[in-house]
């Protein structure tokens, strides 16, 4: 029976194919494509039920995510007074990467209100920046101190006035990065007080303001103007003093002008003085004048008498947060800032003198 079913598909086949290869080739692809189907069917079940990842106790990265930035920081500038004439801050950044990879960070400063951005010099060597931007890596766990002074242009420079300025530190960590954290700190621009003393027997104008003659002679008195004079641009002052001592052969002649305060003359020490308690707000020049006189003894013959000496003053500020103050210069009967009469100083005898000038 089997060999009658073999002999007779034998003879089927036979009659199918022949002439027409192309069946063969399509049924022998068939075929293998069923196999192959089958095979990766049995795959798919058989990985199906392996045991997961943990249980096969392999090494697993995972990229770790920070809400919030990884950084511990602080700004810290040495001062809130700024002096126009050095044109620069200086600071110290602190910072912890708190991240458990590298952590890079950039920091800049700009002027509050226009946004114009202010350079760096950096006195660490590990720091990178550009003009502006101090850009810094830190490795894992890394802390430390940064130290940067910032450059400041004169149009920022107004004395008496306040200075904002709004620096930022951003920081990335691989392809995560976080919006830029903003400080904004507050100066002031120290203002500048100049004192200034002079005598005159001349104006600067050429009015005389002296009398007596000039040079000045034994036996005859001779006055003059001494002139003090306090300058201020954006402080705010207080309790200001200004003090002199006059010369031995001196003589106090009272108060020629006064633009504010009290003027006084102190016998006893043979001194004088000028008091101002406040100063007051959109003022930017206060004067003293008060006429001093000499009349030159024999043995000043020849000599250049001092007429004020040991002078000083001084001045508190609130604003700048210092206190002014300094020398004032020895006046003498040359009247070194008398443009008309400066170098006539030397005491000579009218005996014999023909070019004296009274007046």
């Amino acid at each position: 029976m089997w060999q009658t079913i073999k002999e007779k598909w034998r003879a089927y086949c036979k009659r199918f194919y022949t002439g027409r290869p192309w069946l063969v080739v399509l049924d022998v692809g068939l075929i293998f494509f069923i196999i192959l189907f089958f095979c990766l069917w049995r795959l798919l079940v058989y990985y199906e039920k392996l045991p997961i990842e943990g249980d096969l106790n392999l090494p697993a990265h995972k990229v770790a995510g920070y809400k919030t930035m990884p950084l511990e920081w602080q700004t810290v500038f040495s001062s809130k007074v700024i002096d126009s004439s050095l044109k620069e801050l200086t600071a110290e950044i602190s910072y912890k990467n708190l991240a458990s990879e590298p952590l890079i960070i950039n920091y800049q400063c700009a002027e509050a209100k226009t946004h114009k951005s202010l350079a760096f010099r950096l006195e660490d060597d590990e720091a990178t920046t550009s003009v502006n931007i101090l850009e810094k890596q830190l490795m894992p766990q890394e802390s430390g101190t940064s130290s940067l002074v910032l450059f400041l242009s004169d149009d920022l420079l107004i004395k008496g006035q306040k200075l904002n300025i709004d620096c930022q530190l951003g920081a990335r960590l691989g392809q995560q990065s976080w919006p830029a954290v903003h400080q904004q700190f507050s100066f002031k621009i120290a203002g500048e007080v100049k004192a200034s003393a002079g005598g005159y027997f001349y104006t600067p104008e050429g009015d005389q303001v002296g009398i007596g003659p000039l040079p000045p002679t034994v036996g005859l008195p001779t006055s003059y103007l001494i002139t003090w004079t306090l300058e201020n641009q954006g402080g705010d002052l207080s309790d200001i003093q200004f003090s002199a001592q006059l010369a031995k052969d001196v003589t106090w002649q009272g108060e020629a002008g006064l633009t504010g305060g009290t003027l006084f003359y102190d016998a006893s020490n043979h001194k004088v003085n000028w008091r101002i308690a406040e100063w007051p707000a959109d003022v930017t020049k206060k004067q003293a004048n008060f006429y001093i006189s000499l009349t030159p003894t024999k043995d000043m013959v020849g000599k250049v008498p001092l007429l004020l000496y040991d002078g000083q003053w001084r001045a508190q500020d609130s604003w700048s947060e210092k206190e002014w103050g300094g020398n004032l210069p020895d006046l003498s009967t040359n009247l070194e800032y008398d443009p008309h009469s400066a170098g006539q100083g030397e005491v000579v005898d009218i005996v014999g003198v023909d070019n004296v000038i009274i007046e």
